[in-house]
């Protein structure tokens, strides 16, 4: 399994919400996040291919309220408890 984040900036058109929306349809996409800063944006994705991550990040990028995103794929990741 390939995961990633997908930091993505988007328009300023105040439809931020519609936005995402319309891109929590896609597949694979397992969290979205609206934050602020650089991007508007962190989509948590899970593929089993570089392939299929390739065409799940062009779907996001074919938007058009998206300008551009930067795909960050997780090499190692700890979960639960960081106590």
């Amino acid at each position: 399994m390939i995961s990633a984040y997908v930091l993505t900036t988007v328009k300023q058109n105040g439809k931020i919400h519609e936005t995402m929306e319309q891109i929590k349809s896609i597949d694979n996409l397992k969290s979205i996040s609206v934050v602020s800063g650089k991007h508007d944006l962190i989509i948590y994705v899970n593929t089993t291919s570089l392939d299929k991550l390739y065409d799940l990040t062009n779907k996001i990028q074919c938007h058009p309220s998206v300008i551009r995103t930067s795909t960050q794929i997780i090499e190692q990741e700890i979960m639960g408890s960081l106590n």
